[in-house]
């Protein structure tokens, strides 16, 4: 099992980096990550460009984890938002909830 590198970048604070995969194997992982700035007074940033794998599970914890920073008044803006990203999202019917702007691909 790969090993999950899902860490913020210390040269762009707010920034989120999300790992190749997100994946159910991964899940716990982004969890533990995405809790540490559920509570966040200020906007994050993430970068999903790196991600080349995405499952459902993985687009639900984004999803939820948006919506509570959200209802905390902060954004969250997408940074080069992957093409397995922008296919999952449109495939869930969740590009505009997760706050995505993607074209079909």
């Amino acid at each position: 099992m790969p090993e999950t590198s899902i860490e913020s970048r210390e040269d762009q604070p707010g920034v989120i980096v999300l790992d190749s995969s997100m994946t159910i194997a991964e899940a716990t992982t982004l969890k533990d990550m995405l809790k540490c700035y559920v509570d966040s007074d200020q906007d994050l940033t993430l970068d999903g460009s790196q991600v080349e794998s995405i499952d459902t599970i993985s687009a639900q914890l984004l999803l939820a984890f948006i919506v509570r920073l959200e209802s905390n008044d902060c954004a969250v803006n997408w940074q080069e938002p992957s093409t397995a990203i922008c296919s999952t999202a449109q495939l869930l019917g969740l590009e505009q909830k997760l706050g995505l702007d993607c074209t079909i691909i």
